[in-house]
Protein backbone atom coordinates (compact mmCIF):
# COMPACT_ATOMS: atom_id res chain seq x y z
CA UNK A 1 0.00 0.00 0.00
CA UNK A 2 2.85 2.39 0.86
CA UNK A 3 4.59 1.65 -2.43
CA UNK A 4 1.37 2.19 -4.40
CA UNK A 5 0.69 5.55 -2.74
CA UNK A 6 4.27 6.63 -3.37
CA UNK A 7 4.11 5.68 -7.03
CA UNK A 8 0.70 7.30 -7.54
CA UNK A 9 1.71 10.57 -5.88
CA UNK A 10 4.91 10.87 -7.90
CA UNK A 11 3.24 10.02 -11.20
CA UNK A 12 0.17 12.21 -10.71
CA UNK A 13 2.03 15.37 -9.69
CA UNK A 14 4.60 15.03 -12.47
CA UNK A 15 1.91 14.18 -15.04
CA UNK A 16 -0.18 17.22 -14.14
CA UNK A 17 2.81 19.50 -14.59
CA UNK A 18 3.81 18.06 -17.97
CA UNK A 19 0.22 17.96 -19.27
CA UNK A 20 -0.26 21.58 -18.17
CA UNK A 21 2.86 22.70 -20.05
CA UNK A 22 1.88 20.75 -23.18
CA UNK A 23 -1.67 22.13 -23.04
CA UNK A 24 -0.41 25.72 -22.86
CA UNK A 25 1.84 25.08 -25.89
CA UNK A 26 -0.97 23.59 -27.98
CA UNK A 27 -3.46 26.27 -26.93
CA UNK A 28 -0.95 28.87 -28.10
CA UNK A 29 -0.61 27.05 -31.41
CA UNK A 30 -4.41 26.93 -31.85
CA UNK A 31 -4.68 30.63 -30.99
CA UNK A 32 -2.10 31.53 -33.63
CA UNK A 33 -3.93 29.36 -36.17
CA UNK A 34 -7.21 31.17 -35.56
CA UNK A 35 -5.50 34.56 -35.55
CA UNK A 36 -4.24 33.79 -39.06
CA UNK A 37 -7.83 33.06 -40.08
CA UNK A 38 -8.95 36.34 -38.51
CA UNK A 39 -6.31 38.28 -40.45
CA UNK A 40 -7.47 36.59 -43.65
CA UNK A 41 -11.08 37.47 -42.93
CA UNK A 42 -12.34 33.95 -42.22
CA UNK A 43 -13.46 34.40 -38.60
CA UNK A 44 -14.21 37.44 -36.45
CA UNK A 45 -11.78 37.87 -33.56
CA UNK A 46 -14.58 37.64 -30.98
CA UNK A 47 -14.95 33.89 -31.61
CA UNK A 48 -11.30 32.89 -31.00
CA UNK A 49 -11.55 32.21 -27.26
CA UNK A 50 -14.67 30.08 -27.63
CA UNK A 51 -13.17 28.00 -30.45
CA UNK A 52 -9.88 27.45 -28.58
CA UNK A 53 -11.75 26.31 -25.44
CA UNK A 54 -13.79 23.84 -27.49
CA UNK A 55 -10.58 22.29 -28.83
CA UNK A 56 -9.27 21.49 -25.33
CA UNK A 57 -11.17 18.19 -24.74
CA UNK A 58 -9.83 16.74 -27.99
CA UNK A 59 -6.32 17.99 -27.18
CA UNK A 60 -6.50 16.35 -23.75
CA UNK A 61 -7.27 12.97 -25.33
CA UNK A 62 -3.88 13.26 -27.06
CA UNK A 63 -1.87 15.04 -24.38
CA UNK A 64 -2.82 13.00 -21.31
CA UNK A 65 -1.23 9.76 -22.63
CA UNK A 66 1.88 11.68 -23.69
CA UNK A 67 2.15 13.57 -20.39
CA UNK A 68 1.62 10.43 -18.31
CA UNK A 69 4.18 8.55 -20.40
CA UNK A 70 6.86 11.24 -20.08
CA UNK A 71 6.21 11.62 -16.35
CA UNK A 72 6.60 7.86 -15.88
CA UNK A 73 9.97 7.90 -17.66
CA UNK A 74 11.16 10.85 -15.56
CA UNK A 75 9.94 9.41 -12.25
CA UNK A 76 11.34 5.91 -12.81
CA UNK A 77 14.66 7.23 -14.15
CA UNK A 78 15.01 9.46 -11.11
CA UNK A 79 14.28 6.54 -8.78
CA UNK A 80 16.97 4.45 -10.47
CA UNK A 81 19.48 7.32 -10.46
CA UNK A 82 18.92 8.06 -6.77
CA UNK A 83 18.98 4.37 -5.70
CA UNK A 84 15.31 4.36 -4.65
CA UNK A 85 14.42 1.61 -7.09
CA UNK A 86 17.41 -0.43 -5.93
CA UNK A 87 16.14 -0.17 -2.34
CA UNK A 88 12.72 -1.46 -3.34
CA UNK A 89 14.25 -4.35 -5.27
CA UNK A 90 16.63 -5.35 -2.47
CA UNK A 91 13.73 -5.19 0.00
CA UNK A 92 12.07 -8.13 -1.70
CA UNK A 93 9.84 -6.23 -4.14
CA UNK A 94 10.25 -7.73 -7.60
CA UNK A 95 10.30 -5.74 -10.84
CA UNK A 96 7.18 -7.57 -11.96
CA UNK A 97 5.31 -6.37 -8.86
CA UNK A 98 6.51 -2.82 -9.43
CA UNK A 99 5.37 -3.11 -13.05
CA UNK A 100 1.90 -4.24 -12.00
CA UNK A 101 1.73 -1.37 -9.51
CA UNK A 102 2.52 0.97 -12.40
CA UNK A 103 -0.12 -0.65 -14.59
CA UNK A 104 -2.73 -0.43 -11.84
CA UNK A 105 -2.00 3.26 -11.35
CA UNK A 106 -2.57 3.81 -15.08
CA UNK A 107 -6.13 2.39 -15.01
CA UNK A 108 -7.66 5.67 -13.82
CA UNK A 109 -5.67 7.58 -16.42
CA UNK A 110 -6.88 5.14 -19.08
CA UNK A 111 -10.52 5.71 -18.06
CA UNK A 112 -10.01 9.49 -18.04
CA UNK A 113 -8.54 9.39 -21.55
CA UNK A 114 -11.44 7.20 -22.70
CA UNK A 115 -13.94 9.81 -21.50
CA UNK A 116 -12.19 12.57 -23.46
CA UNK A 117 -11.47 10.47 -26.55
CA UNK A 118 -14.81 8.65 -26.92
CA UNK A 119 -17.31 11.14 -25.53
CA UNK A 120 -16.15 14.67 -24.64
CA UNK A 121 -13.80 15.09 -27.62
CA UNK A 122 -16.40 14.37 -30.35
CA UNK A 123 -19.01 16.38 -28.43
CA UNK A 124 -16.76 19.44 -28.24
CA UNK A 125 -15.88 19.12 -31.95
CA UNK A 126 -19.62 19.05 -32.74
CA UNK A 127 -20.08 22.32 -30.84
CA UNK A 128 -16.94 23.68 -32.51
CA UNK A 129 -18.47 23.00 -35.92
CA UNK A 130 -21.56 25.01 -35.01
CA UNK A 131 -19.48 27.89 -33.66
CA UNK A 132 -17.33 27.98 -36.81
CA UNK A 133 -20.44 27.97 -39.00
CA UNK A 134 -21.92 30.91 -37.06
CA UNK A 135 -18.57 32.72 -37.06
CA UNK A 136 -18.14 32.37 -40.81
CA UNK A 137 -21.70 33.57 -41.46
CA UNK A 138 -21.13 36.53 -39.15
CA UNK A 139 -17.74 37.49 -40.58
CA UNK A 140 -19.13 40.15 -42.98
CA UNK A 141 -20.84 42.16 -40.24
CA UNK A 142 -17.75 41.92 -38.02
CA UNK A 143 -15.24 42.96 -40.67
CA UNK A 144 -17.27 45.71 -42.30
CA UNK A 145 -18.05 49.00 -40.60
CA UNK A 146 -21.46 50.51 -41.52
CA UNK A 147 -21.13 53.75 -43.45
CA UNK A 148 -17.51 53.15 -44.42
CA UNK A 149 -15.74 51.75 -47.48
CA UNK A 150 -13.77 48.59 -46.61
CA UNK A 151 -11.05 46.83 -48.60
CA UNK A 152 -11.20 43.02 -48.62
CA UNK A 153 -9.59 40.16 -50.58
CA UNK A 154 -6.19 41.84 -50.69
CA UNK A 155 -7.57 45.19 -51.83
CA UNK A 156 -9.17 43.71 -54.96
CA UNK A 157 -12.65 44.35 -53.64
CA UNK A 158 -14.30 47.44 -52.10
CA UNK A 159 -17.48 46.99 -50.05
CA UNK A 160 -19.81 49.60 -48.59
CA UNK A 161 -22.78 48.80 -46.32
CA UNK A 162 -25.29 51.29 -44.93
CA UNK A 163 -26.23 49.26 -41.83
CA UNK A 164 -26.89 45.79 -40.40
CA UNK A 165 -29.97 44.30 -38.75
CA UNK A 166 -30.11 41.23 -36.51
CA UNK A 167 -32.46 38.46 -37.58
CA UNK A 168 -34.39 36.06 -35.35
CA UNK A 169 -31.98 33.17 -36.12
CA UNK A 170 -28.99 35.22 -34.93
CA UNK A 171 -27.63 36.02 -38.40
CA UNK A 172 -27.06 39.53 -39.77
CA UNK A 173 -28.64 41.14 -42.82
CA UNK A 174 -26.80 43.95 -44.59
CA UNK A 175 -28.69 46.87 -46.15
CA UNK A 176 -27.62 49.30 -48.86
CA UNK A 177 -24.76 47.32 -50.39
CA UNK A 178 -22.16 48.63 -52.83
CA UNK A 179 -19.48 46.22 -54.14
CA UNK A 180 -16.72 47.14 -56.59
CA UNK A 181 -14.28 44.46 -57.71
CA UNK A 182 -11.23 44.36 -59.93
CA UNK A 183 -10.66 40.61 -60.56
CA UNK A 184 -7.22 39.05 -60.26
CA UNK A 185 -7.68 37.22 -63.57
CA UNK A 186 -9.88 39.23 -66.01
CA UNK A 187 -9.54 36.57 -68.74
CA UNK A 188 -11.01 33.93 -66.45
CA UNK A 189 -13.88 36.07 -65.15
CA UNK A 190 -14.66 37.70 -68.49
CA UNK A 191 -14.73 41.30 -67.22
CA UNK A 192 -12.25 44.01 -66.19
CA UNK A 193 -14.28 45.39 -63.30
CA UNK A 194 -17.65 44.80 -61.69
CA UNK A 195 -20.00 46.92 -59.60
CA UNK A 196 -22.96 45.51 -57.69
CA UNK A 197 -25.67 47.54 -56.00
CA UNK A 198 -28.24 45.72 -53.84
CA UNK A 199 -30.97 46.59 -51.38
CA UNK A 200 -29.98 43.93 -48.84
CA UNK A 201 -27.81 40.84 -48.53
CA UNK A 202 -27.33 37.85 -46.29
CA UNK A 203 -24.51 35.32 -45.94
CA UNK A 204 -25.25 31.61 -46.14
CA UNK A 205 -22.99 28.54 -45.94
CA UNK A 206 -23.31 25.07 -47.41
CA UNK A 207 -23.49 22.51 -44.62
CA UNK A 208 -21.19 19.89 -46.15
CA UNK A 209 -18.53 21.99 -47.88
CA UNK A 210 -18.88 25.14 -45.71
CA UNK A 211 -18.46 27.25 -48.86
CA UNK A 212 -19.92 30.70 -48.19
CA UNK A 213 -22.25 32.63 -50.48
CA UNK A 214 -23.72 36.10 -50.28
CA UNK A 215 -27.38 36.30 -51.33
CA UNK A 216 -28.01 39.84 -52.66
CA UNK A 217 -31.59 40.97 -53.26
CA UNK A 218 -33.15 43.65 -55.50
CA UNK A 219 -30.19 45.25 -57.22
CA UNK A 220 -28.08 45.84 -60.29
CA UNK A 221 -24.85 44.33 -61.60
CA UNK A 222 -22.59 46.39 -63.87
CA UNK A 223 -19.52 44.94 -65.63
CA UNK A 224 -17.33 45.80 -68.57
CA UNK A 225 -14.70 44.38 -70.86
CA UNK A 226 -12.52 46.23 -73.35
CA UNK A 227 -15.36 46.72 -75.85
CA UNK A 228 -18.63 46.03 -74.02
CA UNK A 229 -20.55 47.32 -71.02
CA UNK A 230 -23.33 45.28 -69.44
CA UNK A 231 -26.06 46.14 -66.97
CA UNK A 232 -28.22 43.45 -65.32
CA UNK A 233 -31.12 43.95 -62.97
CA UNK A 234 -31.73 41.09 -60.56
CA UNK A 235 -34.23 40.13 -57.89
CA UNK A 236 -31.80 37.72 -56.23
CA UNK A 237 -28.09 37.24 -56.95
CA UNK A 238 -25.79 34.63 -55.39
CA UNK A 239 -22.08 35.43 -55.19
CA UNK A 240 -19.45 33.06 -53.84
CA UNK A 241 -17.31 34.60 -51.14
CA UNK A 242 -13.51 34.20 -51.31
CA UNK A 243 -12.27 30.69 -50.54
CA UNK A 244 -9.82 30.80 -47.65
CA UNK A 245 -9.09 27.06 -47.72
CA UNK A 246 -10.69 26.41 -44.34
CA UNK A 247 -12.88 23.43 -45.13
CA UNK A 248 -13.00 21.21 -42.06
CA UNK A 249 -13.93 17.52 -42.20
CA UNK A 250 -16.26 16.67 -39.33
CA UNK A 251 -18.13 13.75 -40.87
CA UNK A 252 -16.87 11.01 -38.53
CA UNK A 253 -15.28 13.22 -35.87
CA UNK A 254 -18.62 14.30 -34.43
CA UNK A 255 -20.37 10.93 -34.57
CA UNK A 256 -21.26 9.09 -31.39
CA UNK A 257 -20.01 5.54 -30.82
CA UNK A 258 -23.44 4.13 -31.72
CA UNK A 259 -23.35 5.99 -35.04
CA UNK A 260 -19.83 4.77 -35.77
CA UNK A 261 -20.81 1.16 -35.15
CA UNK A 262 -23.94 1.46 -37.33
CA UNK A 263 -22.51 0.06 -40.57
CA UNK A 264 -25.80 0.58 -42.42
CA UNK A 265 -25.29 4.35 -42.59
CA UNK A 266 -22.29 5.97 -44.30
CA UNK A 267 -18.90 4.49 -45.14
CA UNK A 268 -18.02 1.63 -42.80
CA UNK A 269 -14.30 2.04 -43.54
CA UNK A 270 -14.28 5.70 -42.57
CA UNK A 271 -16.34 5.13 -39.44
CA UNK A 272 -14.37 2.10 -38.25
CA UNK A 273 -11.12 3.99 -38.79
CA UNK A 274 -12.48 6.73 -36.51
CA UNK A 275 -13.70 4.16 -33.95
CA UNK A 276 -10.31 2.41 -33.75
CA UNK A 277 -8.59 5.80 -33.55
CA UNK A 278 -10.71 6.82 -30.56
CA UNK A 279 -10.13 3.65 -28.55
CA UNK A 280 -6.42 3.74 -29.45
CA UNK A 281 -5.81 6.64 -27.03
CA UNK A 282 -6.89 4.88 -23.80
CA UNK A 283 -5.23 1.63 -24.93
CA UNK A 284 -1.99 3.52 -25.58
CA UNK A 285 -1.83 4.51 -21.89
CA UNK A 286 -1.33 0.85 -20.88
CA UNK A 287 1.18 0.18 -23.65
CA UNK A 288 3.15 3.36 -22.99
CA UNK A 289 3.42 2.78 -19.24
CA UNK A 290 4.91 -0.66 -19.96
CA UNK A 291 7.45 0.90 -22.33
CA UNK A 292 8.20 3.72 -19.87
CA UNK A 293 8.88 1.29 -17.02
CA UNK A 294 11.04 -0.90 -19.26
CA UNK A 295 13.30 1.79 -20.75
CA UNK A 296 13.74 3.79 -17.52
CA UNK A 297 16.24 1.40 -15.96
CA UNK A 298 19.59 3.18 -15.76
CA UNK A 299 22.72 2.76 -13.72
CA UNK A 300 22.83 4.71 -10.41
CA UNK A 301 24.13 8.27 -10.59
CA UNK A 302 23.70 8.34 -14.36
CA UNK A 303 21.77 11.09 -16.12
CA UNK A 304 18.19 10.84 -14.87
CA UNK A 305 16.78 12.35 -18.08
CA UNK A 306 18.88 10.27 -20.49
CA UNK A 307 15.87 8.05 -21.32
CA UNK A 308 13.54 10.91 -22.24
CA UNK A 309 14.78 11.30 -25.83
CA UNK A 310 14.59 7.55 -26.67
CA UNK A 311 11.16 7.53 -25.05
CA UNK A 312 9.98 10.43 -27.22
CA UNK A 313 11.28 8.67 -30.35
CA UNK A 314 9.36 5.52 -29.40
CA UNK A 315 6.23 7.61 -28.82
CA UNK A 316 6.61 9.29 -32.22
CA UNK A 317 7.02 5.90 -33.88
CA UNK A 318 3.99 4.53 -32.04
CA UNK A 319 1.67 7.35 -33.08
CA UNK A 320 3.03 7.45 -36.61
CA UNK A 321 2.04 3.79 -36.92
CA UNK A 322 -1.41 4.66 -35.55
CA UNK A 323 -1.79 7.46 -38.12
CA UNK A 324 -0.64 5.12 -40.87
CA UNK A 325 -3.03 2.40 -39.70
CA UNK A 326 -5.99 4.80 -39.55
CA UNK A 327 -5.36 5.98 -43.12
CA UNK A 328 -4.88 2.39 -44.27
CA UNK A 329 -8.27 1.42 -42.80
CA UNK A 330 -9.90 4.37 -44.57
CA UNK A 331 -8.38 3.33 -47.88
CA UNK A 332 -9.28 -0.33 -47.37
CA UNK A 333 -5.65 -1.52 -47.29
CA UNK A 334 -6.14 -2.97 -43.80
CA UNK A 335 -9.29 -4.86 -42.91
CA UNK A 336 -11.51 -3.17 -40.35
CA UNK A 337 -11.42 -6.34 -38.20
CA UNK A 338 -7.67 -5.92 -37.63
CA UNK A 339 -8.08 -2.20 -37.03
CA UNK A 340 -5.18 -0.77 -35.05
CA UNK A 341 -4.71 -3.81 -32.82
CA UNK A 342 -1.60 -4.82 -34.75
CA UNK A 343 0.06 -1.52 -33.81
CA UNK A 344 -0.72 -1.99 -30.10
CA UNK A 345 0.50 -5.59 -30.31
CA UNK A 346 3.85 -4.58 -31.84
CA UNK A 347 4.49 -1.95 -29.18
CA UNK A 348 3.29 -4.26 -26.39
CA UNK A 349 5.69 -7.01 -27.51
CA UNK A 350 8.44 -4.39 -27.75
CA UNK A 351 7.68 -3.31 -24.18
CA UNK A 352 7.89 -6.91 -22.94
CA UNK A 353 11.19 -7.35 -24.79
CA UNK A 354 12.60 -4.16 -23.23
CA UNK A 355 11.39 -5.29 -19.80
CA UNK A 356 13.34 -8.56 -20.19
CA UNK A 357 16.23 -7.01 -22.12
CA UNK A 358 18.93 -8.14 -19.67
CA UNK A 359 17.62 -11.68 -19.64
CA UNK A 360 17.39 -11.75 -23.43
CA UNK A 361 20.96 -10.42 -23.77
CA UNK A 362 22.15 -13.08 -21.28
CA UNK A 363 20.50 -15.86 -23.30
CA UNK A 364 22.03 -14.55 -26.52
CA UNK A 365 25.50 -14.59 -24.94
CA UNK A 366 24.98 -18.16 -23.69
CA UNK A 367 23.87 -19.28 -27.16
CA UNK A 368 26.93 -17.63 -28.73
CA UNK A 369 29.28 -19.36 -26.26
CA UNK A 370 27.72 -22.79 -26.78
CA UNK A 371 27.79 -22.41 -30.53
Amino acid sequence: MIIRRYFNRELIYTSLGIIGILLVIFIGHSSLKYLKYVLRGVFPVSYIVEMVILEIPYLLSLLIPLGFYLSAIMVYSRMYAEHEMIIWLTSGVSRIRLLFLSLSSSIMVCLCVAVFSIWLGPLSISYLKNVRTVAKSDVISKLLSPGQFSLVDGGKKVIYVDNFTKEADGSNTAHGIFIAEHPRNPRKTGYDFEIILAKNAKVMSEEKTEVQYAILNEGYRYSNTQDTFRSIKFDSYMAKLPDFNTTFDYTENIMSVDELLDIQVGSSKQKMAEFHWRIAHPISVIVLILIAFSISRIEPRRGRYSRVLPGILLYIGYYNLLFFGRNAIREGTIDIVFGLWWVHSILFVLGIALFNSKRIIKYIRIIKKTS
